[in-house]
């Protein structure tokens, strides 16, 4: 007897998808169903398998894969394969499709499979897809839950992807003469947990999309990342990748991986470098957090051109911040208001490093190409913040004389146990960079301390009572007081007005107390993950920007107060 029938959320949900495209068969499994039923609402089938095989290409057919509250596992089966297009499972929310005991003895068995296909959703929001992690042999790698190979049009949303032998999610090339990548893929909303080798894995892709996911406690088998970006051969490819707004926890070894060394035309002397598709992967609203961090291995001097950008990205709490090894004669590599937070000193080789360590390979030139634009690292070790080392990513060491290139933008340090005399004196005992004796070419980043003020503001014998620091800090040599009419004295003050002259800011310039009309909103780069400000477009606002260009600090017309970092008041400044 059926437990659950279809519920008008679910029909609503599938007319919605279905918009403006013909409409083909309903199916439905249901746990207590049958295969040899009609497969209808009122006589489901029982298994996903013999659903997916009454499609037919090119119908757009529903899958309707229902829960039953009685059945904690609702499906327990053999690998899944889509073996047609155009179908759109639809998962019941606390539905669990569970991989069935020693049902995948091939290394390569996946819980959900798909090969050269196109135009497939995967849609369950609440709804669980696990395998049997403990049960699978520890060499192998490959069962995934969710295989996509030379793929196109494919969404996956909801889901929680758990216990693979594998990844999560494995998104890359069939090899079998046809497309060499999956195409216009969106992952959204998904969850990956307790997965074997990777959260998901992106070995070959153009126009992928990733959002609003959380990729957490990976461990097994190296990288054992939140995710791994790790093309293989010069013909794959990394094209239109974005990934954005997810968090990413508790993965053994890396947070973010991009493993592009066999990304190369170096062993294939037909294949010009120059004629691998140019990398062009954005990385937007990321926090990471421990034991793994950052880590970009490549492209080397023969791998692409093209770019990497991380934009507001965190890492907080791992056991390193980020390690990069590439060459910078090829693609470029970039961090845009990035946030480095008490990161610890060893990578996942063993090596000794700080929060962002720079390697060099003895078989690749010009190492290494990145920019830091207004990026900032919170420590309070007594080290550098940036440091270049002769450990080789593999653990190896070259003592041989080895030159960095191409090293730029603005990183700033606020670290208490490691306060310079002379930022940019390289002999400085406190120097928060260290370049362990490499010849610098085009290496111009400042690396400064917080200290550094943005904006200050000083009394009649030129002592600083206010100061906006580089890394948005206020700190006051007296207090602030909110919610207040801010009223002129005779004292030297400082005046922040409105446009119709009204004072909404004051700092007294004898006590350096402050007075603002509005409200304090302070620590803003403690976002998750963290956002630049933003003063409304065409504002008169009062605004205070770091030596890179970065607002810091404003104060709006109405006397609200925005800080990206913290007010630290009675102190001196």
């Amino acid at each position: 007897m059926l437990r659950r029938m279809i519920i008008g959320v679910t029909v609503m949900s599938i007319l919605v998808c279905l918009a403006g495209q013909a409409r083909g068969a309903d199916y439905w499994v249901h746990p207590d169903g049958n295969d040899s039923n009609p497969g209808t609402g009122q006589e489901p089938f029982r298994t996903i398998q013999h659903a997916i095989n009454q499609c037919t290409s090119d119908n757009n057919d529903i899958i309707n894969v229902q829960d039953d509250p009685c059945e904690p596992n609702d499906y327990v089966t053999p690998p899944i394969y889509v073996n047609c297009n155009k179908v759109h499972f639809i998962f019941e929310e606390a539905v669990v499709v569970e991989a069935e005991p020693n049902a995948f003895p091939n290394s390569t068995d996946c819980l959900f499979k798909a090969t050269s296909k196109s135009n497939i959703v995967f849609d369950g929001t609440g709804a669980t897809l696990r395998m049997r992690k403990s049960e699978y042999p520890a060499e192998d790698e490959h069962r995934h839950v969710i295989g996509l190979w030379s793929c196109t049009n494919v969404e996956v949303k909801g889901l929680t992807l758990k216990d693979s032998g594998g990844d999560g999610i494995c998104i890359g090339d069939a090899n079998d003469g046809g497309l060499r990548y999956c195409e216009h893929i969106l992952i959204k909303d998904v969850t990956c947990d307790n997965n074997y080798r990777n959260g998901i894995t992106v070995g070959s892709a153009n126009d992928l999309t990733i959002e609003d996911c959380v990729l957490k406690n990976t461990n097994g088998t190296l990288p054992m990342a939140g995710i791994d970006f790790e093309p293989f051969t010069p013909w794959h490819q990394l094209a239109q990748i974005r990934l954005r707004n997810t968090r990413i926890e508790n993965n053994e070894k890396k947070g973010i991986m991009f493993g592009l060394g066999a990304f190369s035309a170096w062993h294939c002397e037909e294949y010009d470098p120059n004629d691998i598709v140019p990398l062009d992967v954005v990385l937007e609203n990321i926090y990471v957090t421990g034991p793994g961090g950052i880590i970009v291995y490549g492209p080397y001097q023969y791998g692409p051109l093209g770019s990497i950008e991380f934009r507001n990205v965190t890492v907080e709490d791992a056991n390193y911040g980020l390690t990069i090894c590439k060459s910078s004669l090829r693609a470029g590599l970039s961090f845009v208001n990035c946030v480095w937070k008490n990161v610890g000193s060893t990578d996942h080789y063993g090596n000794e490093v700080c929060p962002i360590s720079v390697f060099n390979e003895h078989y690749w030139y010009h190492p290494v190409g990145v920019d830091f634009i207004d990026c900032q690292v919170f420590d309070d070790v007594n080290r550098p913040a940036i440091n270049h080392t002769d450990h080789n990513c593999a653990g190896g060491y070259f003592p041989e004389a080895e030159a960095l290139y191409d090293i730029h933008g603005h990183l700033y340090v606020k670290n208490p146990n490691r306060v310079p005399a002379d930022p940019q004196d390289p002999n400085d005992p406190n120097c928060l960079f260290d370049w362990a004796g490499a010849d610098l070419y085009d290496v111009d980043i400042k690396v400064l301390p917080a200290y550094c003020k943005a904006f200050s503001v000083q009394d009649s014998s030129a002592q600083t009572v206010a100061l906006f620091d580089s890394v948005g800090d206020l700190i006051l040599k007296g207090t602030l007081t909110e919610s207040t009419t801010p009223t002129a004295t005779a004292n030297d003050e400082f005046r922040v007005q409105d446009s119709n002259s009204v004072d909404v800011a004051i700092i007294d310039a004898n006590e350096g107390n402050m007075y603002i009309h509005g409200a304090l909103y302070e620590n803003l780069r403690a976002q998750t993950p963290p956002q630049p400000l933003e003063p409304p477009e065409g504002s008169d606002d009062f605004i205070i920007r770091n030596s890179s260009g970065a607002v810091i600090a404003y104060i709006d017309a109405s006397g609200n107060l925005y800080l990206k970092g913290e007010l630290y008041e009675n102190y001196e400044p």
